[in-house]
């Protein structure tokens, strides 16, 4: 384990974490600040954190997740079932 020093301002604030995953060395987490719903990223290797905005119409956290879908990070809603190769949520 390493400690980070340098603490973005915008995360030194009262949030929750609702769900998370780590993807080609990035973690990748749902926070709510207040009203709002944010996607924090932090890179291992370049030890930098950032801060995605979500839109207004995302306004509760039931049913949002983030996870890798066909390579990608995604924001998705409600995770299903399904039987498309390589989609287990």
């Amino acid at each position: 384990w390493k400690m980070i020093e340098a603490i973005p301002p915008w995360l030194k604030c009262t949030w929750q974490h609702h769900t998370g995953t780590f993807f080609n060395g990035v973690a990748y987490h749902i926070i709510e600040k207040g009203p709002i719903f944010s996607i924090m990223s932090f890179d291992s290797g370049s030890e930098e954190f950032q801060e995605f905005i979500a839109p207004d119409a995302i306004c509760a956290p039931w049913g949002l997740c983030i996870d890798v879908y066909k390579g990608q990070i995604c924001l998705l809603f409600m995770c299903f079932g399904c039987e498309e190769e390589g989609m287990d949520k």
